[in-house]
């Protein structure tokens, strides 16, 4: 019985130390980047990094902080979703680039894809209370994707073969 009380705890302190996914909120209204927050600060999978109300302050904010999500919204003022894609790839290579639009069939959210986004959300389909999911779910299958992208030496590590006697 003394065993398996101690693995238990083993486990719960494991799972504690699982690191929540950092998520960088890009979008002009307030009141979005609010719902949004708050779904996902209610999610233990989950740690808001920071708010940007624009692409200008996205990229700033991706390039010191190399969030592991970007939610960005695809219509703002002074440099929009679409513009600042290249530049959030760019400063944040491995991040999942989220799309998060009202126009998601339009071909602004088809040109951000093009130019690097990794996916497009629909915010009249996506739920605060289902965003964690979303999310969750993409980012499965951008890593998926990334890990492919790596080339095999870098996924196995630093077994490199040795370059023979000298």
């Amino acid at each position: 019985m003394h065993a398996l009380g101690a693995t238990f705890r083993h486990a719960c302190a494991v799972e504690q130390q699982v690191k929540p996914v950092s998520v960088l909120l890009v979008d002009d209204d307030e009141d979005l980047r609010l719902l949004a927050r708050l779904a996902l600060e209610d999610d233990p999978r989950f740690a808001v990094l920071a708010e940007a109300g624009n692409g200008f302050h996205a990229i700033a904010i991706a390039s010191d902080h190399q969030p592991d999500v970007v939610l960005l919204d695809l219509d703002m003022p002074w440099l929009d979703g679409a513009e600042a894609v290249p530049h959030l790839r760019h400063k944040a290579p491995d991040a999942l680039i989220a799309v998060w639009t009202v126009t998601p069939e339009s071909r602004r959210a088809a040109e951000a894809v093009e130019l690097g986004a990794s996916t497009v959300l629909d915010k009249f389909s996506v739920s605060p209370g289902t965003l964690g999911d979303h999310i969750e779910k993409i980012l499965g299958d951008h890593r998926r994707l990334l890990d492919e992208r790596r080339p095999a030496v870098e996924r196995r590590g630093t077994d490199l073969p040795s370059a023979g006697p000298e």
